[in-house]
C-alpha cells in the first residue's frame, strides 16, 4: 500500500534532481568556456564564466538544501546512505523515477568533477609556466635559488645584474 505522503515526496524529489541536472549541465557549459578562456588568456572572458559559475553553483547549492528538507521530512538523512535508505522506504511505482533520476544526477555531478579537475590542471600549468617566465625575467635559474624545494639554502644567490635591474 502507498503511502500518500510518499507520492508528492518522490514527484518532488525527481523534479529537484531534473533541475539540479539542468544547472550542473549549463555549469558544464561553464567550465568549458573557462577552459577556452584560459587556453586563450582572455581575463574579461575568465571574468564572466566565473560569475556565471557562481550563480549557477548557488542555484545548485538551493537545490539541494531543498532535496535535503524534502528528505528530512520524510525522517531520512540528507546521505547518500539516507538516499539509498528512502528509495527502498518507496513502494516500486515511485522508486524507478526516483532512482534513474538519482543516478542520472550522480553522473552528471562525476563528469562535472571531471571538467573542473581538467581546468584546474591547466591552471597549474599556466600558473608554473608564468613562475618560469618572471623567473627568467628576474635572471633567475633553477641553479640559483636561495631555497631549494626543501627549505634548505640553494647553492647561489638569486639575483644577478639582469634580476636587479
Amino acid at each position: 500500500m502507498t503511502n500518500p505522503a510518499q507520492l508528492p515526496s518522490a514527484e518532488s524529489f525527481v523534479t529537484l534532481a531534473r533541475q539540479s541536472i539542468g544547472v550542473l549541465d549549463a555549469l558544464g557549459q561553464q567550465l568549458d568556456a573557462e577552459l577556452e578562456a584560459l587556453q586563450r588568456h582572455d581575463l574579461e572572458a575568465l571574468r564572466r564564466s566565473t560569475g556565471a559559475k557562481q550563480q549557477l553553483l548557488e542555484e545548485f547549492s538551493g537545490l539541494n538544501q531543498s532535496r535535503e528538507q524534502l528528505l528530512a521530512g520524510q525522517g531520512f538523512p540528507a546521505s547518500s546512505e539516507g538516499v539509498l535508505a528512502w528509495f527502498d522506504s518507496l513502494p516500486e511505482t515511485l522508486r524507478a523515477d526516483a532512482t534513474t533520476a538519482w543516478q542520472a544526477l550522480q553522473q552528471q555531478l562525476e563528469g562535472i568533477t571531471r571538467q573542473n579537475q581538467r581546468n584546474e590542471q591547466v591552471i597549474l600549468r599556466n600558473s608554473r609556466n608564468t613562475e618560469q617566465l618572471l623567473s627568467l625575467l628576474r635572471g633567475q635559474n633553477q641553479n640559483q635559488t636561495l631555497y631549494n624545494a626543501t627549505g634548505a639554502k640553494g647553492p647561489a644567490s638569486a639575483q644577478n645584474r639582469l634580476g636587479k635591474a
